[in-house]
């Protein structure tokens, strides 16, 4: 018989390090390494968690060999290989085979990012599996924009590409693992981020589980902000079993608490959670009536602390928070980049050293040729310095070498960059912001930003028309959204109001 244990992780309330101490006590038990599962839903969660398990137990990934997410797990025990899975060269195959436009990738849930006709077909295609629904109920709910027979037409296109191909893609590996009946002989299954489960991800997770005594199913049912891609957080709200709630938050002050439980508490279907703010810490939360209000230099404790500005869509990241963050030279992340490129500011950097009679590794100086013209910056055919062999060089070795034309400034000698990027870092560098080290200002979006966390939160009101209609009609869903977007910050929010009458009207 199987017992079920449902562990509630209201934000920042530790709950990896709870489920780590679950994974302590099986091992105390005696249950062997490979007979614990540790699944979760994203690659992110289940890295952290192995990650942690190896340190904390002294172990190695192949002793933990069910610690994934859970299409590994499936991917690991149906035997299979890259080769045998629809994706990337052969899912543009499909989009000329089925005569559609696929600008998106698959993503690791097995839905399709993207807003060709093809991407959008192919997510409500998905959408049906996972849902374990009819693909005409799946259409009628998602409120495409494509016609019903070309949804059909390319779901039908698909299942006869993947069969001629002997192919499968992320959610059939799902679906093969439930219709087998596969057995991991597990002893103990810890389930986390519970509340972003599909159905279909459910039955798989029950598959997995059944020769277990011990089942920890683990998550937020009010952090769930998956449903518009099938998570069915209601079977979490609604699981029996014995269950507690973590109820001491180590990230949210009682000031940002306050907010966030006003946005959380009218949702209809959830379980009340009773936690504490973080102890000593009463936190700040102001209104800004626009971004270009907002200080984003401000100080805690005589330093600095790390921004993190999040939006509802994308485009307000875009249109709104970039330009202005540029204008002001303030150097930034998204999507885990920084916004100055590494490679032109080694250049700039190489170049600007170069005038001040210091020596450069001659591969560098040999690099801001790529940003240079031909014929005025340097003469066309010496670009590759074929006469210097030292390691390093000055700017009178390029000189005499026959090839540099001109001793400007940077911004003028690398006349090849955008002029919008000379601006841009000539910002920065006039600002002192720190251009080589990973930037302490972070944009993205509220999906996008969940299990990240900073001192400092820049939330913006404004939403797209869509995402403002489906509030209208999932309110609870939105809710969830932007309660997940107030609790990431550990100090101080500022919400920023919306230049549209379309605007979050919780906060």
């Amino acid at each position: 018989m199987t017992d079920t244990s449902i562990l509630f992780g209201p934000p920042g309330t530790g709950k990896t390090s709870t489920l780590l101490e679950e994974v302590d006590l099986a091992f105390q038990r005696g249950v062997p390494p490979d007979r614990v599962g540790f699944v979760t839903f994203t690659r992110r969660a289940a890295e952290e968690a192995v990650s942690r398990a190896c340190q904390k137990f002294s172990l190695t990934k192949k002793n933990l060999p069910w610690f994934c997410t859970i299409h590994s797990m499936c991917f690991s025990k149906l035997g299979l290989s890259r080769s045998d899975v629809l994706t990337g060269k052969q899912m543009q195959e499909f989009a000329d085979y089925a005569g559609v436009e696929i600008k998106g990738t698959v993503l690791e849930d097995g839905t399709v990012s993207g807003h060709g006709d093809g991407d959008r077909a192919l997510f409500v295609e998905n959408l049906a599996r996972i849902r374990m629904v009819p693909l005409r109920d799946a259409y009628d709910s998602s409120d495409s924009d494509l016609s019903w027979d070309e949804v059909e037409r390319v779901a039908n296109l698909l299942n006869e590409f993947k069969h001629n191909r002997a192919l499968m893609d992320f959610t059939d590996m799902l679906t093969q693992f439930v219709d087998l009946g596969s057995d991991l002989s597990l002893e103990h299954l810890v389930v986390d981020e519970a509340q972003d489960l599909s159905p279909l991800q459910w039955s798989v997770a029950a598959c997995a589980s059944r020769s277990c005594s011990l089942v920890t199913v683990a998550g937020d049912d009010d952090q769930a902000i998956y449903a518009w891609a099938g998570a069915d957080a209601g079977h979490l709200v609604r699981l029996q079993g014995q269950s507690r709630v973590l109820n001491q938050s180590w990230r949210v002050p009682l000031a940002v608490q306050s907010v966030a439980s006003a946005v959380i508490a009218d949702v209809g279907e959830r379980r009340p959670k009773e936690w504490r703010p973080r102890q000593g810490a009463s936190g700040r939360v102001d209104h800004a009536a626009s971004f270009e209000e907002v200080d984003i230099s401000q100080q805690w404790s005589g330093e600095v602390q790390p921004v993190l500005i999040l939006a509802r869509n994308e485009y307000v990241l875009d249109d709104v928070v970039v330009p202005d963050l540029r204008h002001l030279g303030v150097v930034y992340e998204r999507d885990g980049k920084s916004s100055v490129d590494l490679q032109v500011l080694e250049s700039v950097t190489a170049w600007e050293d170069l005038r001040q009679g210091k020596r450069v590794p001659t591969e560098v100086a040999r690099k801001i040729y790529e940003h240079m013209t031909g014929g005025r910056g340097y003469v066309p055919g010496q670009k590759n310095l074929p006469r210097i062999s030292s390691e390093d060089v000055t700017l009178e070795d390029l000189r005499s070498s026959g090839g540099l034309l001109r001793n400007d400034p940077w911004y003028d000698a690398l006349d090849r960059l955008h002029p919008d990027d000379v601006t841009y870092l000539r910002n920065a560098r006039s600002s002192g912001e720190s251009l080589r080290h990973k930037p302490r200002v972070r944009v993205s979006t509220i999906h996008g930003s969940k299990g990240g966390e900073a001192e400092h939160v820049v939330l913006m009101k404004e939403m797209a028309r869509r995402s403002y209609q489906s509030m209208e009609q999932y309110p609870d869903d939105e809710r969830r959204v932007w309660y997940v977007g107030a609790t990431r910050a550990r100090e101080h929010l500022t919400v920023v109001e919306s230049s549209t009458a379309l605007s979050c009207p919780w906060l």
